[in-house]
């Protein structure tokens, strides 16, 4: 694969990863002055529902298809029938599990809420192939276009409907038409059409690698959005919609961020798996053009948290800006977590993937639970400590393959760090010297920070700054053009 094939690609799975972020992001900002805390946090449990179920059937399949490089037609029409069948009964479970639910937690909007939400996983079953063959060709064109188009029509439905007293409701409606738009428009570009077919035996040698990986990913949505399980029985439900909101914020960057890194990084690696030198190449730069986007935004985010929740979500969501402050801070560590676990996929080992995630998942459940005895700042910092926890673990079994550990990927994104605290100091000599308000602070101080930033990564010449201005005005030439 050549460099202007994959940074090409790289552009248009930012585009979108971005777009439909930012989609969603303005979506939300409207739902969350129409919809109380209380509403979003019932919302959360079926999230929770979905997303588990959805991804311990899907994503170990969709991971082996963009992995392997030798799967016939038939293969795929074999993963195709298991995921759909699957999925089914899984949408049953989540639908009949709804009276039970609403009566542990005592949330009659519940039993009447699953059943809705249920249709997602089925629905999007249906595009787990030709999503991962999309993928493994790097066609990012096309998925950036329909996930965009099917951010705006599903969120705008969404907001039209809780104006219009909908309540809850919208943003069901939200989940289940974005999930059937997606599948639609990705059928519509895929080629590939599936045939009903299943083979037990063939089946059985995919799951070994697929199931350990689907296990994982569930495991790690449980301990990123397990808080649901555990603040709504302690305390009130608002609780649980503040603590989704301040981590929702942040997932928002998550999701462009590391979702960047495993969609360009696994179908680049695989390619590669046998080159240790190609590997720990790819590590590194695809770390460095990451971080040195990421790690300024997460540090504003955390910066401006109070300011952000208050002026864009409203005077009732205040108490959750702590919560994003932490989870930002957090944040900055996560594209490593992300990029090294790549190095396990690409080579294949999913027993060592496995079992290192499993015991990063068990500590990050563990620290959670004893979090929640100090309420739901307590379980923020938890997971705070677990996302240092996970990153040092996957980077020590990276360092195994490509000999690079987590203090070396830290020690060569120093020009970064120290940028980043140029970026801080005047940010913080801005405020001290020029008191402004909410409002004004989000237009002026993104830009104070931001110049700073460049302007001291230009000053150290540092060969990572210059690549990424060098990059930028390719782009920038590109769309001129």
């Amino acid at each position: 694969m050549t460099l202007e094939r994959a940074a090409n690609a790289g552009f248009w799975a930012g585009v979108d990863l971005l777009a439909r972020q930012l989609v969603t992001f303005i979506a939300t900002v409207f739902l969350a002055r129409l919809l109380t805390p209380e509403q979003f946090g019932i919302f959360a449990f079926a999230v929770l529902a979905v997303m588990l179920l959805s991804t311990l059937i899907q994503n170990g399949f969709s991971t082996l298809i963009v992995q392997r490089q030798d799967l016939a037609k038939e293969d795929l029409d074999r993963i195709f029938t298991a995921v759909l069948v699957a999925s089914a009964l899984a949408s049953i479970a989540i639908a009949a599990a709804g009276p039970a639910l609403a009566a542990f937690y005592g949330f009659p909007e519940l039993a009447r809420l699953l059943p809705i939400v249920a249709i997602h996983p089925f629905v999007s079953a249906l595009a787990v192939v030709p999503n991962a063959l999309l993928t493994k060709q790097m066609r990012f064109k096309p998925m950036a276009n329909i996930g965009w188009m099917s951010a705006i029509v599903s969120g705008g439905g969404a907001v039209y409907a809780a104006f219009h007293g909908a309540g809850i409701w919208a943003l069901a409606l939200q989940m289940v038409l974005g999930a059937a738009l997606s599948t639609i428009g990705i059928f519509f570009v895929c080629k590939w059409r599936p045939a009903l077919r299943f083979d037990f035996a063939k089946l059985k040698e995919q799951t070994r690698f697929a199931l350990p990986v689907s296990v994982v990913q569930s495991l790690s949505i449980l301990h990123t959005q397990g808080f649901v399980l555990i603040i709504a029985k302690a305390y009130p439900v608002s609780d649980v919609g503040l603590f989704n909101r301040g981590y929702g914020v942040v997932q928002l960057s998550h999701r462009m961020f590391t979702g960047l890194v495993s969609r360009v990084a696994l179908p680049l690696m695989a390619e590669r798996a046998g080159d240790h030198g190609a590997l720990r190449s790819g590590l590194e730069r695809g770390l460095a053009g990451i971080m040195i986007l990421s790690t300024p935004a997460y540090v504003g985010l955390a910066i401006l948290s109070e300011d952000l929740i208050v002026t864009l979500y409203g005077e009732q969501w205040r108490a959750a800006w702590p919560i994003l402050s932490v989870l930002a801070i957090a944040g900055i560590i996560n594209p490593v977590h992300a990029a090294n676990i790549q190095i396990l996929l690409a080579k294949g080992m999913s027993r060592t993937y496995f079992s290192s995630e499993l015991l990063k998942r068990f500590i990050g459940i563990g620290l959670m639970i004893c979090g929640s005895f100090f309420g739901i700042i307590g379980v923020a910092y938890a997971y705070a400590a677990s996302v240092v926890i996970s990153a040092y673990i996957s980077a020590a079994n990276a360092k195994r393959i490509v000999g690079v550990g987590l203090l070396d990927q830290l020690m060569a994104l120093r020009d970064i760090w120290i940028a980043t605290l140029a970026m801080m100091g005047a940010i913080l000599a801005f405020e001290w010297l020029v008191p402004t308000a909410s409002f004004t602070r989000l237009a002026i101080v993104p830009m104070i920070g931001a110049a700073a930033y460049f302007v001291t990564g230009y000053l150290l010449k540092s060969p990572l700054f210059i690549q990424l201005f060098k990059d930028g005005s390719q782009l920038l030439s590109r769309s001129q053009t």
